[in-house]
């Protein structure tokens, strides 16, 4: 079907039978010139045929509002061409379009180069549902695409919906989503949504949803790959990203560009226990970014940061939680007395440098990065597990933080709390902290003190005396000239704490005194004047 040359309204039984030609319906309709203009494989309609199979063009200069529910298997908008609602799409009433009805399962395309809804949301109360006779949708083109939702209607077990244009999205609800807007029969159900690299999807309204929480508690395998980037920084709504109460329910999203969201973020099913599996992965070079967040609910969720991949969050007067790890939960907690600004922060198995003192470092490398670094102190805390210590670190012992700087490691003294275990896992905490970066943590290296042994007077003219601790065995004492010549050596008795000797008729000069006891040695030097 193509359309062309006049500005058409979709209503009922007009779109249901009718081909647009001109300024008049197709009971005037040329179908020799149709079917030379219309592209190999697209259908012209005669009168009294139904469009449910049909593919459509919108040629240039034309406006067709949609005011009923339309089926189509494909479509075409074309440059100056536009296809909107008459109602804006924060209104009760909503117009579906269907892509890829067919009568057995196939790809479908819109392909938009010209207003699909409206630029600023006025005309957008178009709900593009996807119905379960398509296995890949696509909505691609150089146009401006400004709807309610897109989202599955019925359970489909294979089906790619592919974004590859910038969309708007003005909804008051559910305005994003691989779950079917029908909740019967979700069980069967593998989605996948995908938004291109360097495509923007944007929820407009304020109570916009991306996923969202729905009717079933049982689901499929849905997955969401933002190669793009979705952004539902206008939203104040709740976004539920949340798991399905069966074991072989799967929801996965993977953020390989941006996803920024908004006031309020929930990763937990309520009042359900949920066994449901809820993947969050960021990959290299991306990150999820919720400075907008204050409520953030992760449950036991957490976000697999990869590489370089970060969780962004702002960090005020309150401690913000910052749920990471790899693959397990292992969330970095940042706290500070005022305003700190915004934190970058991912974790990583292997370190990026060579550390100090490897076999005595937990295996977790924490990237920690201030945006804008406000210079109040921030207090760090970050966890991890038994199974992410090396067999020679000692958690009954002192730990530090382990800072790199400038080629070099910066050490702070930390307290250390938890047993290791997923419910309570090790926990290093330590406050004071004004420049950032890749932190580790290490046992505290604790230097041994050594025997204190004086030696009085020096110089001397006479009498010299050494004085030492207790000695637990015998041992020797050995001293020598500054030529390395020995000059006397004397047995120490175990059990003793001084020695000395008269050295008048020494010759003037400098002397060394060693002693050994107990596997220990000791040096010293004097002067005889």
């Amino acid at each position: 079907m193509r359309i062309f040359n006049r500005f058409f309204a979709i209503t009922g039984l007009s779109f249901a039978l009718c081909i647009w030609h001109g300024a008049t319906f197709a009971q005037q309709a040329d179908i020799e010139l149709l079917e030379n203009e219309t592209p190999a494989g697209w259908i012209t309609l005669a009168q009294g045929e139904k469009p449910d199979t049909t593919n459509i063009i919108i040629s240039s200069g034309n406006t067709v509002m949609l005011d009923v529910n339309a089926a189509i298997k494909n479509l075409i908008i074309e440059q100056n061409a536009t296809l909107s609602a008459p109602t804006s799409a924060s209104n009760a009433d909503l117009y579906t379009l269907e892509p890829g009805t067919f009568t057995e399962a196939g790809p479908a395309v819109i392909s938009n180069n010209g207003t699909f809804g409206s630029a600023d949301g006025q005309n957008s109360a178009i709900a593009l549902l996807i119905p379960s006779s398509c296995n890949k949708f696509t909505l691609d083109g150089t146009g401006q695409t400004g709807i309610a939702l897109i989202r599955p209607k019925k359970s489909n077990n294979n089906l790619d919906i592919d974004l590859l244009q910038d969309v708007n999205l003005y909804y008051n609800g559910v305005a994003l989503s691989a779950v079917p807007l029908d909740q019967t029969g979700l069980t069967a159900d593998n989605i996948t949504l995908n938004i291109l690299y360097g495509k923007k999807v944007a929820i407009k309204h304020a109570d916009g949803e991306f996923h969202g929480l729905g009717t079933a508690t049982e689901g499929g395998h849905y997955l969401y790959d933002i190669s793009g980037m979705l952004d539902l920084s206008a939203t104040t709504a709740i976004q539920n990203i949340v798991p399905f109460t069966n074991d072989a329910s799967a929801v996965d999203l993977t953020i390989g560009g941006t996803v920024i969201f908004g006031k309020q973020l929930n990763l937990v099913r309520p009042n359900t226990q949920s066994t449901g599996r809820l993947s969050l992965s960021i990959l290299d070079g991306a990150f999820a970014d919720a400075t907008l967040t204050t409520a953030l609910n992760p449950g036991k969720a957490f976000f697999a940061t990869n590489g370089s991949g970060v969780l962004k969050r702002t960090v005020n007067a309150d401690a913000v939680t910052f749920p990471v790890g790899v693959s397990t939960a292992t969330p970095v907690t940042l706290s500070s007395a005022g305003n700190a600004g915004v934190f970058f922060v991912g974790v990583k198995n292997q370190p990026d440098v060579n550390l100090p003192d490897a076999d005595k470092t937990v295996k977790k490398q924490w990237t920690i990065i201030s945006q804008n670094n406000f210079g109040n102190e921030v207090g760090i805390s970050t966890t991890w597990l038994t199974a992410d210590q090396p067999s020679t670190f000692d958690a009954s012992k002192p730990v530090q933080f382990i800072r790199y700087a400038n080629n070099d490691w910066i050490t702070t003294d930390a307290t250390l709390s938890g047993t290791g275990s997923q419910a309570d896992p090790y926990r290093a905490t330590a406050e004071g902290f004004t420049s950032f970066g890749i932190f580790a943590v290490q046992n505290k290296k604790v230097i041994e003190s050594q025997p204190v042994v004086n030696l009085y007077p020096n110089p001397t003219n006479g009498n010299l005396n050494i004085t030492f601790p207790e000695t637990a065995a015998a041992g020797n004492l050995i001293i020598t000239s500054s030529e390395g010549k020995k000059i006397m050596q004397a047995a120490i008795d175990k059990g003793t704490t001084n020695w000395n000797a008269n050295i008048t008729t020494w010759k003037p000069g400098m002397y060394f005194v060693m002693m050994e006891n107990g596997g220990k040695r000791s040096s010293l030097k004097f002067i005889k004047k």
